[in-house]
Order: structure tokens, then sequence, then C-alpha cells
């Protein structure tokens, strides 16, 4: 690949040189030099580059993906390609993204047996100019090449059992949109289980990783501009912050009060601080509700639950890595701040909340843990901004508040059964 790339480069300046040298009066190109910078953007990421909303996958969504959102505001969309997924989309197991039905947040559509057959453009000749995998990992970004999404996106073998990054390079970007990192502790919040070289990978191992991949861009591509992004703080997303610790009301979400008290959940695990949404069928079946209010008295398992260490450990995990980002002296899109903003009510007009708490006004999807349209919108004009800058460009911002309203009208009355529990395996292995 070095060799490949290094010839494309070779060419590319002697053509250059002899335009320059052998018609030294022709005039020169129309174009500010600042938009050379633009000729080539690609983005490499897991789910939140992919686009995922609402635990799947599906071209209107992709549509509205934040690398997509980029390639539209400086006019390079139709240049643009992304492994496309035709209706019904991809889910989890046989299902495709979640939907609203009759009030209800359920399952999706059936998929077809084989997700190849709703591909739209898997014959593309070359790597696409979106190699987000939903569940890819650092590590995955370094060395995978097979093995679910993956397959559709990177089409091993027919690109010689290249990796994400590997795929990326060929195309010899000017500009590298690096968003990776969450899936190395995103799995610590969905499981329930917080544990260092388990459900988070270890600091030493993070820095050490990001370092390969960053040297890899140097070696094989070093024109290329780097901007990255930062890692929320995954605690802060609906699908772990909406449920209180304490018994509430499905109908209304709020705690249920007793002696004008709040009544605690009973849980496996002492000290827990949040419930994820996994837990609502349990809940809604009597588990973890006393039996004086009507609930089973059982305990809620661990797997739905984090305690106060388990969480402080995910914090410390989240500032590990955002610290050594903040190192590399990299054009850096801080998502870890902009969902706290958003979270504080600092984005006018959008919301951080469950789409059943807000659903004209959430930046969420369905499945509590994804952008939908409006939010992905908000994270293209952090990476816009950040670009313009770093490289001195003026790409205008998207209209954000144009794709607010997603819900709206479409209050969510029930969670079907089985529909949270699709969440998790689409993008955490």
């Amino acid at each position: 690949m070095k060799k490949f790339i290094s010839f494309i480069l070779l060419f590319s300046i002697m053509l250059f040189l002899s335009c320059e040298v052998e018609a030294p009066q022709q005039a020169k190109m129309n174009i500010p030099t600042s938009n050379l910078l633009l000729r080539k953007v690609v983005a490499v990421g897991n789910s939140l580059t992919m686009g995922i909303q609402s635990a799947g996958i599906v071209k209107d969504f992709q549509l509205h993906s934040y690398p997509y959102y980029i390639a539209q505001q400086i006019g390079m969309e139709q240049l643009f390609q992304q492994p496309l997924i035709d209706n019904p989309g991809i889910g989890q197991g046989v299902f495709g993204p979640l939907k609203f039905e009759n009030g209800q947040i359920v399952p999706g559509d059936s998929m077809p047996a084989d997700p190849k057959t709703i591909a739209l453009n898997l014959l593309l000749p070359r790597p696409y100019d979106n190699m987000g995998v939903s569940g890819a990992d650092l590590n995955d970004v370094l060395h995978t090449t097979s093995g679910g999404l993956f397959d559709l996106v990177l089409r091993n073998p027919n690109f010689g059992n290249m990796t994400q990054i590997d795929q990326a390079l060929l195309l010899n970007p000017s500009i590298l949109l690096l968003w990776i990192g969450n899936n190395d502790v995103l799995g610590a919040a969905l499981s329930g289980t917080a544990i260092v070289g388990t459900t988070i990978t270890p600091q030493n191992e993070f820095e050490t990783m990001y370092g390969e991949l960053l040297a890899k861009i140097k070696k094989y591509s070093p024109n290329t501009h780097v901007v990255v992004a930062n890692i929320p703080n995954v605690t802060d997303i609906p699908y772990v912050k909406t449920l209180p610790p304490v018994v509430i009301d499905p109908a209304t979400f709020q705690p249920v009060l007793v002696g004008g008290q709040p009544v605690p959940l009973l849980t496996k695990e002492q000290d827990v601080q949040y419930v994820m949404l996994s837990a609502f069928d349990s809940l809604k079946a009597g588990i973890g509700i006393p039996a004086a209010l009507g609930g089973t008295g059982k305990s809620l398992g661990g797997q739905f639950t984090l305690t106060a260490d388990e969480a402080a450990t995910i914090a410390t995990a989240v500032e590990g890595f955002n610290n050594f980002l903040a190192s590399l002296s990299l054009p850096m899109v801080d998502a870890n701040h902009m969902l706290s903003e958003l979270n504080d009510g600092n984005i006018a007009g959008f919301s951080g909340d469950f789409v059943y708490l807000a659903p004209a006004n959430t930046a969420f999807s369905l499945d509590g843990v994804h952008p939908n349209n409006a939010g992905y919108a908000l994270v293209a004009n952090e990476f816009i901004k950040v670009m313009n800058q770093a490289f001195g460009l003026s790409i205008p911002q998207l209209d954000a508040t144009q794709y607010l309203g997603q819900y709206a009208g479409k209050a969510v009355k029930k969670i079907a059964p089985g529909a949270m529990s699709q969440v998790k395996s689409i993008f955490v292995k």
C-alpha cells in the first residue's frame, strides 16, 4: 500500500510541476488556495461517524450523518460515497432500526437474511469516503478487516484485507475526520459493568494505539490534515441518565412518593447511581419494585445498574482519554463539552433528554445513545467550526434548528417489550 500511495503522490506532483513548467503563461486555477484542503474529506470512526440512529442504519440516517452534512456544506455531497443501506435497514438480530408504531417505540421491521442484498453501492470500485463502522474501537481501526458491519464497509478481501485506516489513507485524504475511542469505554455503561481491562480500555493501551494510528497516518499520508474529536462522558446520554434509581410511574416518568419521599428501587448492587433504559422491561414486570407497591419484591440485576464507584471509574477513563487527546496538539472537536452544554440547556432549542421526555426538542434518537438528525447537525457544526479555525476556511454552518422536531407530534406512550434490549449489540461488541 505504501508503494501505491507513494506512486500516486509522486505522479500527482510530477503532473502539477509539468503543468507549471510546460505552460508558464497558463492562467492559474480560479480556486482559493484554502479550498484545496477540501478536495478529499474522509471520515473514520464508529457508529457516530457511520450515522447510526435508533439502534440501526439505513440510507435516510446516513444522509444525516455528520460527515455527510459536512460534505453538503462544502458542495461535495455528490462525490461523498457511503455504504448506503436500503429499507428496512440494518439493526440488531433480525430487526431493522427502532421505530414508532401506535405511540410505542418498537423493534424495527424484519431484515433480509443477507444484509448485503440491501446494500445500495456495494460495488463501488474504491473505498468509501465515510469509513465509520458501528462497533469499532481503537483496536478495530488498526487491525480489524472483517466481521459484522465491517464486511459491508470494508468489503474485504476485495481491498486486500485492509483495515478502516488503510482504506481511508488509500484515498489520500486532504482532511481526515477522526472520531474514535467512544467504544473503548461505552460498553462499561451499557453493560452495567465498569472494569478497566474488560469493558474499558486501559489508559496506556489507549495512548499506545492512538499513537500507532497517528504514526500510520503520518507515514503513509503525510500531507493529510487530521481533525479529531474527543470522548463524551457516556453516563450523560439518555440511555444511562433517564431512569432514576427510585420507583417511577411509567406513565409520567415521575418518582412515586411514599410519605413525601421517593422509594429506592430494589437492586442487587448497592449505592446505585444510574439505571439503564434496558431495565425498562424488568421494571414493567415489577422487578425492582417493592411488593407493597405492587411489584414482585425481586431485585434488579447488576447488568441494569451502575454504582457510584462504577460511574467514577467511567468518568476517570473518559477524563484520561480526553487529556491525552488534548495533548496531541491537533485540531480537536470538544464533543464532551458539547454534550454537557446540551444537557445543561445551553444550546438554545435543543434538549439532551430521552425522546419520551422531549419528543420535539431532543437531539437524541430513539435508542437514547446516538444523535438524531438534529443532533448530528450540531456535531457537524462543531467539526466545521474547528476546521474553519484551524485551516482558515469559511465553510458555512448548518441551521441545525431546521432538523428539530423529528419526533414532534409522535409522543411516546410506551416502550414495547424488547425494544431497549435491541440497543447494545449494534455498536458494542
